[in-house]
């Protein structure tokens, strides 16, 4: 019958039958021939899963995964109506090895996360694994599993899977946004992280940090102004976000908005005006960290700068000057700018900076 190919497709019904055949012998003959058939012969087998016992449609569910991508939508509707668990597992099995993946195949699989058996959890956890970058809307589900899970191998194979595919992306951000509203701290920081390595459009990742900087967690909050940070250089919207941050209450978070604020690469001129209130702490280790950004924040610090060289602390003095003489020559227009001035300090301190900076830059003589 294999020789027959596709005009045996009327055979196909009781080639069908034949795979359970307790005759080795008789089973390979039939998957030959059902092979031979094709994508025609999807339909008999699918028939036969309907009168099949939980062996039978385990055999049977095995046999589609190698019929390539027409047994999809059986396979996706085993995994999720079959009444026997085992058989869901071959079917999870079955669908990891059709590739390309249908786009009905992760929605099942990250349906099957929630199943009851974990034998069925951890069989869609491998499977979106080996889809690997093609199951990035399972990045949100599959960290909710990491951290609460029942299951210990459930967890590790979630991690796994995490881990073959690769950093979020726009498709992954429903998961993600789900999860920030986790009754789990664990799973919302989790779900952070993620958010911050995301390959996906700043704008939209922003407005989610934002739901994290006001989470309950100070954790969550922390890993909020981090992941803040790395969109900073080139998300002028952020810099809002870390504005925010500078009043949280935990010192832990303000410092590591300050911080975050000295990459605001975006918008420079509202990163160094937002540092302005934190220079008014009493602690002058918080006024020297809002030192450091200011200098990473080029001449657009400068006008800040100039403020602090009137701090109370000779040291913090010392550092604002020369955290403006570092930057050269970019800096004298900002300088420059800020004459005439009425303060008398100022009258004199300006220009010297500037001349120590053109001296600075004056090739030396031979």
């Amino acid at each position: 019958m294999s020789l027959f190919g596709p005009d045996a497709r009327k055979a196909a019904p009781a080639l069908a039958e034949c795979l359970l055949d307790p005759q080795s012998q008789v089973q390979s003959a039939a998957e030959a021939a059902l092979l031979k058939i094709g994508d025609p012969s999807v339909a008999a087998v699918e028939d036969a899963l309907k009168r099949a016992g939980v062996d039978g449609r385990k055999t049977l569910v095995a046999f589609l995964g190698r019929m390539g991508p027409a047994s999809t939508p059986a396979l996706v509707q085993t995994l999720r109506t079959d009444d026997n668990p085992y058989v869901r597992v071959s079917a999870a099995n079955a669908l990891a090895g059709i590739q390309p993946a249908s786009p009905s195949v992760a929605p099942a699989l990250i349906e099957s996360l929630s199943h009851a058996n974990e034998y069925v959890r951890t069989a869609a956890m491998n499977t979106l694994g080996q889809m690997g970058p093609g199951a990035k809307a399972a990045i949100g589900p599959l960290i909710a599993s990491s951290q609460q899970d029942t299951d210990a191998l459930a967890r590790q194979r979630s991690v796994q899977a995490l881990e073959s595919i690769g950093r979020a992306t726009k498709d992954s951000l429903p998961g993600l946004i789900k999860n920030l509203k986790d009754r789990d701290s664990n799973v919302r920081r989790a779900s952070v992280v993620a958010l911050g390595e995301a390959d996906a459009p700043p704008r939209e990742t922003a407005a989610l940090l934002a739901i994290a900087m006001k989470d309950s967690d100070e954790a969550v909050r922390l890993q909020g102004v981090q992941a803040a940070a790395a969109l900073a250089a080139g998300e002028a919207g952020v810099v809002g976000l870390l504005k925010t941050a500078l009043a949280d209450p935990v010192k832990s978070v303000r410092s590591a908005a300050i911080m975050a604020l000295g990459g605001a690469a975006a918008a420079p001129d509202t990163a160094a005006l937002a540092l302005e209130e934190p220079l008014k702490d009493t602690d002058p280790a918080v006024r020297n960290a809002c030192i450091h950004s200011l200098a990473r924040l080029g001449p657009a610090a400068v006008p800040v700068l100039l403020r602090q060289l009137l701090d109370s602390y000779a040291v913090l003095r010392d550092h604002a000057e020369q955290a403006i003489l570092e930057m050269g020559p970019a800096a004298v227009p900002a300088l420059e700018k800020a004459l005439p001035t009425p303060d008398p300090f100022f009258q004199k301190k300006i220009p010297a900076l500037i001349e120590r900076i053109r001296g600075a830059d004056r090739p030396r003589r031979q």
